[in-house]
């Protein structure tokens, strides 16, 4: 078996989440591995330009200038063309890995690119949609979780011997027990008084997606809902959360007691502490990124936050929506609406349905499928 490493971007939770995955079950199995990421791995002008991408993924979660350059970045013209901006990006990854004949597992399609001469190249693509920007060419293997995304890359050009479809990857502390789960929680929607909902934001916390989240948890606990919110320590989120206990007067004390604000530090203790709340959730409220694949996989029903940012968020919304998991919070008609629906037991039928149409249709092993082939190679 060759030498298996990682190497992450550690940008976002996305990308590098989908690493995660893969080396839980590679611990589980006792398969070694080792693991580093760009920061470590570069040097001199490289690293400050990767330290300069994560700040603009920070940043430019919005139409301004920001938001336009971090698009440039990752944009189609230049993931599959060798530039100047790609080669200062590579060149101190590119000297320690391409004589390097370990197996090497990345997550981003800039990585793809920026290695591709090296043998041995893995290419996990997690998500159930893929956009044009996200067709790299390169690698040697490729993870993808459907043969719907299967069939995207062969058009890109790779052969059909290259891609192993593994079914949709999902957080393995959640997929322990879903059948269960999710029968527990068809049967809370259909007689609870009371339902309770997770609260999620992305890594960079947009200003307008934050605003949504408070103003949704506000009308969802008036209604007498619960809430669980996680939040980035000293973030966006977590002080409004904290400002929302603090000077909101119409809330009583019941009320602010249906919320349970969750905070952490990292990636790594956000998973732990989502595994550990995961069985009271009813509905969660989130962007439409990777956990998109909770609500195709685990019959879990999603609130899609808005607006879309990224190239992955509007294409999952579509799917989403097209599979009948999932509904919009685009206005406060919306968000008056899970209010009801978390209030009034005739009004979730909506969302029985969008339960059971993400329960039985997909996979939901891909990261123990992965761990099992890596184990072989």
């Amino acid at each position: 078996m060759k030498a298996i490493q990682f190497l992450y971007t550690e940008i976002g939770r996305g990308h590098p989440f989908y690493l995660d995955g893969i080396k839980y079950f590679l611990n589980k199995n006792r398969i070694e591995y080792s693991s580093t990421d760009v920061f470590k791995q570069s040097r001199g002008l490289s690293f400050w330009l990767w330290k300069l991408i994560y700040q603009l993924y920070i940043s430019g979660s919005s139409g301004n200038l920001i938001g336009r350059l971090y698009k440039f970045i990752r944009g189609s013209k230049h993931i599959n063309h060798s530039d100047f901006l790609l080669s200062v990006l590579g060149r101190s990854i590119t000297i320690n890995n391409k004589a390097d004949d370990s197996a090497l597992i990345v997550a981003h399609p800039l990585l793809v690119k920026i290695l591709s001469p090296k043998t041995n190249l893995f290419y996990q693509h997690g998500e159930t949609v893929v956009p044009l920007t996200e067709l790299p060419k390169g690698a040697s293997q490729l993870f993808v979780p459907t043969k719907e995304v299967a069939d995207k890359f062969i058009c890109a050009g790779y052969d059909n011997s290259q891609i192993h479809t593994t079914g949709l990857c999902i957080d393995p502390e959640l997929i322990e027990r879903a059948e269960t789960r999710f029968e527990y929680r068809i049967k809370r929607i259909e007689e609870a008084d009371c339902l309770c909902g997770a609260f999620f934001s992305s890594g960079a916390e947009p200003s307008r997606h934050v605003r949504t989240i408070v103003e949704t948890v506000l009308a969802v606990m008036s209604a007498g809902g619960k809430a669980i919110v996680f939040c980035k320590k000293k973030g966006r989120l977590s002080k409004q959360m904290s400002n929302l206990l603090a000077d909101n007067n119409d809330l009583t004390i019941e009320c602010k007691r249906s919320l349970n604000i969750v905070t952490f530090d990292s990636r790594e203790e956000e998973t732990a502490l989502t595994g550990n709340c995961f069985d009271l959730f009813d509905y969660f409220v989130a962007p439409s990124h990777e956990r998109s694949n909770w609500a195709l996989g685990l019959g879990l029903p999603l609130f899609i936050l808005t607006p879309h940012y990224g190239s992955f968020a509007p294409l999952n919304r579509d799917k989403l929506l097209g599979e009948g998991v999932a509904m919009e919070l685009e206005n406060t008609g919306d968000i008056g609406q899970l209010a009801n629906i978390v209030s009034k037991k005739e009004k979730r039928e909506i969302l029985s349905k969008m339960s059971y149409n993400g329960w039985g249709k997909y996979a939901i092993d891909g990261f123990q499928k992965i761990s099992d082939f890596m184990g072989k190679v």
